[in-house]
């Protein structure tokens, strides 16, 4: 905005109703992207600019490529089988499986791979049935819904249900059913994702899926560098900056969490950064002894919204690294 429009508005806004003025707003949001609308607008750069995900990059890359491929051949009336984009991604917790499915599915629908914009994050319970011939009916309901788009299946190890003894439940029939409709839907993305050990037994039970999943994606966990990276980045997100001082605190924090069979990498930092937001409220004091406000006046931004070393003590986050979800 020019300071003379600035100026206008400043001197037209007091004499407005206040039925113009939220007219007024309306018509400015409509002009400004939301975070969720710009995500969709720039969601390759979005994808490039992350922190780690190396291999969810470059397979990216791969599948533009791949469909450019096609594109040119059909072109060139040079016959060329139609390439199929399921993946598997196969990573510990916390390490960006959720977030980067979202984005493949924005990815592929804007540079014209898939024909809808939509994504279907399911489980387990999405498609297995409760008596017998629901599980197929559910399967097909699932791949009607999202057909053009992306289905994402969280946890598709689960459907690996099978006793001691080799028996299913449903699990067994939805891995079939999910045969037969990657074939029916050719222009449909499935993007199955779970924790390593578990993903590579499931695959292995059905040679017949896994061969119709060309591309694998491992998320390897973050290193201490990108960690710290990360936490920064999630404390910016909040509206705090992380004192620089602090990193070599937190590169010894990390390291030994690291160690823990049970770390859940970017949901650590997301946990440790909730924690020191509320050690440094009780650093400045901005509650009294009876848990109420107090007067926060005294204080300046940068007091406020910086986060020190002091912020970050091991043995206390340690008993919360678990409890909350990363992007």
């Amino acid at each position: 905005m020019k300071n003379n429009e600035r100026e206008y508005l400043m001197y037209l806004i007091p004499r407005m109703e206040d039925s113009q003025i939220h007219n007024l707003v309306m018509s400015l949001q409509k002009t400004v992207p939301s975070k969720s609308r710009q995500m969709k607008q720039d969601a390759y750069k979005v994808l490039m600019d992350m922190i780690g995900c190396d291999q969810a990059k470059d397979k990216m890359r791969s599948m533009i490529a791949a469909y450019q491929m096609f594109r040119i051949a059909g072109e060139r009336n040079h016959n060329m089988a139609i390439p199929r984009f399921h993946a598997v991604f196969v990573g510990n917790p916390g390490s960006n499986k959720t977030t980067c499915a979202k984005l493949y599915a924005q990815i592929l629908f804007q540079k014209g791979i898939i024909k809808k914009d939509i994504f279907g994050e399911l489980s387990r319970a999405s498609l297995c049935g409760r008596y017998q011939g629901e599980t197929a009916q559910k399967v097909q309901r699932v791949f009607q819904k999202y057909a053009g788009g992306v289905i994402f299946i969280d946890e598709a190890y689960s459907l690996d249900d099978r006793n001691e003894n080799g028996q299913s439940t449903y699990g067994e029939e939805a891995v079939n059913e999910l045969i037969v409709n990657l074939e029916k839907y050719p222009e449909t993305v499935v993007i199955m994702a779970g924790y390593p050990g578990e993903m590579e037994k499931f695959l292995m039970s059905n040679p017949g899926l896994c061969s119709r999943i060309p591309y694998k994606v491992e998320f390897k966990d973050y290193t201490v560098e990108e960690l710290v990276q990360i936490t920064h980045r999630i404390a910016q997100e909040k509206g705090y900056s992380v004192d620089s001082g602090a990193d070599e605190h937190l590169k010894k924090l990390f390291a030994e969490e690291k160690k823990s069979e049970n770390f859940s990498n970017g949901r650590y930092c997301r946990n440790l950064v909730e924690y020191a937001i509320g050690q440094k409220g009780e650093e400045l004091g901005i509650i009294d002894a009876d848990g109420n406000s107090s007067d926060c006046s005294r204080f300046s931004d940068a007091e406020l919204f910086s986060l020190n070393e002091a912020n970050f003590p091991e043995c206390k986050v340690r008993k919360i690294s678990h409890t909350i979800g990363f992007y």
